[in-house]
């Protein structure tokens, strides 16, 4: 659908990727200006877009459509039981339109792992244990949740993983219920990944949670093998031909963990994973609860806590289950050594670990704790937990954090609501209960106790829904440097919701959270002040100053801006034409929407940086394989060319193609100029008339005048200058370059003689 289109209460922003069995827009809500990610059912080969509307491709397709259809809403609705679980994508809505249905996701500001995975091994930073584990443990416990409610992800790979930004925290996203279906009446589209796959899912055998666990083996192989093989090897092997190896008695052609990994990490992790990768499922684990059991006390042990990174305290949100205690308030973890003083416990801080005294630390902690001690019930209740110097046991975890909960202890309380709100541990969800103990630790003034609760009022969690009571808590959280409630509580006034709008009082919790170093904050108040909104005066020297600030914090969309600021000059900034290429080839490297285009842009007219064709290429396709479809567009249109690429007609019109699939209008009418002419395809009247008619509906002007008369030299006519025009066209409106107009008149010409002798050969 083409960018700026409404769908229902949505307006889309851009297409954040798509494959062939949908594509996921960005948008925001009309009224609430919240961001959200969209994602549309439209499998390829089944399905074909007539402007907004969807149809089937054939008659015969339309049961297999709706079949696949159904089973993408049954996803949703499995899908919605986990909204807030912070490892699952976040559902928040589903709704039927145009023929098709939808998905409303929570938008997440972050990369694929396959990304974090490329570029730090670029960087020569591998994953090491630590990371693997932060990742894994968090990811192995949604998965948990999931599976216990029936649902198989059926498509885990790194691409399928999304790494937040903020915590570096993992989201599982893209589940593949509908694809079973589709890919069943498809011969061109299979509903997994080759080398995340487990044999059954190829045989067609029976899938359950093994089948994911051996995708997550594989997951976890790649983040192993990334220092040890070469880039065109660290794609795991497929699982057909390393059965056909072991039929024929050869050499597993997957080379295992433990041989990779050996050195740099634990033996018990890598056989774990080589355990995962068994090729019969009887062989691997049968569920995550089973490599929790063997992960989380590793974790334990290296991080001292939960393996939930988390750089400041201030940095938790709504539904982190298992933050490390480190991060509470100072003055309970000042109490909290105290207690282990007078205790004569070594002096052990809470969540150290010192194997010297294993065996006498977990004696004193239970006669601690049986003598009534809160702090020891606690501590003992967290090594039951992750089994640390004792055999692990969520029965005897739960009963001694109930013990001290009953007794005060702030931190059990919180943990007892995290439990009941999540189902964790043995216990049945419960959000009453959970209301409940969170309730008791925010009145002893726990912020996070405080935050959960006010998000329960906020959602009717366990309470009828509230605004007023929610934004009661969040307040008292965001007094204590909460910054997730104090952007909350500024989004809140600054758009009124449910509150009387008080820009004063927005500007005051936004700068509370800039002045912590929330870099969201930051470039917020720089987006403030660029438009002159909220109640402030515009200032552009004071915007650019809050993006230099979010920048150096790591967000994103403030690198794009100071690129932006340097590139047009006047924002208190002196125009710097490197320095807005550094700033924009940041925010490209780390993915931002447009910034690889115009990276490319910079390469291809020598702006910025010296010319170069090839590197632009480079740039057009990052932006391109993110579903991009003016970048697709451009792509084929240097395919065609051979410009900056060997010239290949076919991959021209591939590339014009997948534009033209995303309703991009320009590409639909190069790609009927290709089937007019036999550019790359073969001569086809009819599908050019098709693609033709496809651009016109959309107002494309070329294509109305060649409708009408139909003629093969009016196509190439206008084929040559749109290819060249394309480029010129996204140059005046995006980069703000000044270029005369006789080089544009020359370049034109250069370009055009080409495609003319192309079209003539």
């Amino acid at each position: 659908m083409p960018h700026g289109a409404v769908l229902r209460d949505y307006t889309l922003e851009a297409v954040l990727g798509h494959g062939g069995f949908g594509i996921v827009y960005r948008a925001r809500h009309n009224l609430l200006a919240h961001r959200v990610a969209i994602k549309e059912y439209l499998p390829l080969g089944l399905a074909v877009r007539e402007g907004e509307s969807v149809h089937p491709g054939s008659p015969n397709f339309r049961e297999y459509l709706e079949d696949g259809r159904r089973r993408f809403q049954e996803e949703a609705q499995a899908l919605i039981k986990f909204r807030h679980h912070p490892s699952i994508v976040t559902c928040m809505e589903f709704f039927e339109a145009n023929g098709t249905a939808y998905l409303v996701m929570e938008y997440e500001d972050g990369l694929p792992l396959s990304e974090v995975l490329r570029k730090r091994e670029l960087e020569g930073r591998p994953f090491t244990e630590a990371d693997l584990l932060e990742l894994a443990i968090p990811l192995l416990e949604g998965l948990w949740r999931v599976h216990q409610a029936g649902v198989v992800h059926r498509d885990i790979k790194p691409a399928n993983i999304f790494v937040r930004r903020r915590d570096h925290t993992p989201v599982l996203i893209d589940f593949g219920a509908a694809k079973q279906e589709v890919a069943a009446h498809s011969r061109s589209m299979a509903p997994y990944t080759p080398g995340y796959a487990a044999f059954e899912q190829v045989s067609e055998g029976p899938l359950g949670p093994w089948t994911d666990v051996y995708a997550v083996g594989a997951v976890l192989w790649r983040m192993v093998a990334g220092s040890k093989l070469p880039a065109h090897r660290l794609h795991p092997v497929k699982v057909e031909s390393r059965m056909a190896a072991k039929m024929r008695k050869e050499e597993d052609p997957l080379p295992s963990a433990s041989q990779l990994g050996a050195g740099r990490f634990a033996v018990e992790v890598l056989k774990t994973i080589d355990q995962c990768l068994a090729l019969q499922a009887e062989d691997r684990f049968r569920d995550c609860n089973a490599l929790l059991e063997i992960l989380l006390p590793k974790a334990e042990s290296r991080t001292g806590g939960f393996p939930v990174r988390v750089e400041r305290s201030s940095q938790k949100t709504l539904g982190n289950v298992g933050e490390s205690d480190s991060v509470r308030h100072g003055s309970q973890i000042v109490k909290r050594r105290k207690a282990n003083r007078q205790l004569n416990l070594g002096q052990i801080d809470d969540g150290g670990n010192d194997g010297a005294q294993d065996a006498c630390r977990t004696i004193d902690w239970q006669k601690a704790a049986d003598q009534g001690d809160v702090d020891a019930q606690y501590r003992l209740g967290r090594m039951y937990h992750i089994g640390e110097d004792v055999s692990q046991s969520y029965f005897e975890a739960v009963k001694w954090y109930r013990k001290a909960a009953d007794q005060g202890h702030s931190d059990a309380q919180n943990r007892l609501g995290c439990l009941y709100e999540y189902g964790l541990l043995g216990i049945s969800q419960n959000f009453s209960e959970a209301v409940h103990w969170y309730r008791k630790a925010a009145d002893q003034g726990h912020s996070d106790a405080q935050n959960r609760l006010g998000g329960c009022y906020a959602l009717g969690r366990g309470v009828p829904k509230n605004h007023k009571d929610a934004i009661h808590w969040y307040r008292k959280a965001a007094d204590q440097g909460e910054i997730f409630c104090q952007l909350r509580l500024g989004r809140i006034y600054e758009y009124g919701e449910d509150v009387s709008q008080s820009h004063a009082e927005a500007l005051k919790w936004y700068r509370k959270a800039a002045d912590q170093g929330s870099g969201f904050a930051q470039s917020r108040l720089g987006d403030l002040y660029r438009y002159g909104r909220c109640g402030l005066s515009q200032n552009f020297s004071e915007a650019a100053h809050w993006y230099r600030k979010a920048a150096a914090q790591g967000d994103v969309f403030a690198k794009y801006m100071l690129g932006w600021c340097y590139d047009a000059g006047g924002f208190g900034l002196s125009q710097n034409s490197s320095e807005a290429f550094r700033w924009y080839r940041e925010a490209a490297e780390e993915g931002y929407e447009n910034a690889p285009l115009i990276v490319g842009f910079s390469y291809w007219f020598g702006e910025r940086v010296s010319q170069n064709r090839s590197e632009a290429v480079r740039w057009f396709r990052k932006a391109a394989d993110k579903g991009n479809a003016y970048a697709q567009s451009v792509l084929g249109g240097c395919y065609g060319l051979g410009i900056g690429v060997s010239q290949n007609r076919s991959e021209a019109v591939r590339w014009f193609r997948k534009a033209a699939d995303q309703g991009h209008a320009s590409s639909q009418f190069a790609l009927g100029s290709c089937y007019d002419m036999g550019i790359g395809v073969s001569q086809n009247g009819s599908e050019a008339a098709r693609w033709y008619r496809k651009a016109a509906a959309q107002g494309h002007s070329d294509a109305c005048k060649i409708l009408p008369s139909d003629s093969p030299l009016d196509a190439r006519a206008t084929f040559v200058g749109k290819l060249s025009q394309a480029l010129r066209n996204w140059h005046r409106r995006r980069t703000y370059a000044r270029v005369r107009a006789a080089w544009w008149a020359t370049e034109t010409e250069r370009l055009e003689s080409e495609v003319a002798r192309i079209i003539g050969t």
